[in-house]
Order: structure tokens, then sequence, then C-alpha cells
């Protein structure tokens, strides 16, 4: 219910904590050059993790900039939240307004790369990927020092395991 200061927002039922991570690749290549919003947010995992969906919208509109910034076909964003057609990405420190059809979440393996089990070198499996392998990056870890994406492959079957983020191109 409204009191007197603020809006009223429909809350919907379910957050988005976890929910971000698990169903949507973190990364992707802006596939053409546009010009989009840049939003200000100080910490948008903590600031935005327990707002309802509808909430949370009218949120990042109320807190827009209105200056269109420039990103370029072949930069690399990591996605932090994604609704009805659009995400809020970030590249750089900086928080944008993307539309998703100027996002493409396939990236390629830059050489041959073991997969693992999970993120450390005890873990490897003889199964590995070879330069030109598509992928989709749906998590990261960094253990001693070492930057680990967790990958989803599809070729003859579809494999979702861990690889070492150096054999990926994200350029």
């Amino acid at each position: 219910m409204p009191d007197g200061n603020n809006s009223c927002f429909e809350i919907k039922e379910h957050f988005l904590n976890d929910s971000k991570k698990t169903n949507l690749p973190i990364y992707y290549l802006v596939n053409r050059t546009g010009y989009f919003n840049q939003i200000r947010v100080n910490d948008i995992d903590e600031s935005l993790k327990y707002f309802g969906v509808n909430e949370l919208s009218n949120r990042l509109l109320n807190e827009n900039n209105s200056n269109d910034i420039l990103l370029n076909k072949g930069d690399v964003v990591k996605s932090e939240y994604s609704l009805n057609g659009k995400s809020i990405v970030k590249r750089d420190g900086l928080f944008f307004e993307v539309g998703n059809d100027y996002l493409d979440p396939y990236f390629y393996m830059n050489s041959k790369s073991y997969l693992y089990s999970k993120p450390n070198e005890i873990n490897k499996s003889n199964m590995y990927l070879v330069k030109g392998d598509r992928i989709k990056i749906m998590d990261e870890s960094i253990n001693h020092s070492i930057r680990w994406y967790f990958i989803n492959y599809k070729g003859k079957k579809e494999i979702n395991m861990w690889i070492k983020a150096e054999s990926v191109d994200l350029n």
C-alpha cells in the first residue's frame, strides 16, 4: 500500500538472489553497437537481491542516469539481472540497461582445455574441449588465484563442468 511518499509496487513471489546465476549465462558478448542507459547502482548484487521483480524494475528506472553511453560490438559484459527482454549488465564497473537482443551468450575456446568436476586441479577429468568449441559461461570462481568458469557445452552430449578461464576467448 502507498504510504504517501512512495509508489505502490506489486511484489512477485520469487526474488533475484540466486536464480540469475543458475538460469542465465553470466557473461555475454555485445553483438552490435548501440547506446544504452547507464544505471547508478553502488552494489547491484547486495542492493537488489531482496527486491521483488516489479519493485526492482521501478527502482532501477528511478535511478536511471539518462546519459547514453556507447557499448561496442565485441565488448564483454557480465549479466547481473534480466527481466522482460532487458538485462542489467556490468562493464568496467558501470551498470547498463541493455536489450537482450544485443547480447550473445556464446564464447569460443582459444585452446585445448581439460574439464573439471570442481574448480580445482584435483578434480581434473579425462574430458576436454578444443579450440573453436562454442560454450556458455554459467558461473565463475577463483580458487588459489586461478579463475575458473562453469560452462555449458552442447556437442554429441551436453556437458556442464568447470574449465580454467584462460582457455576461453573473451574478445
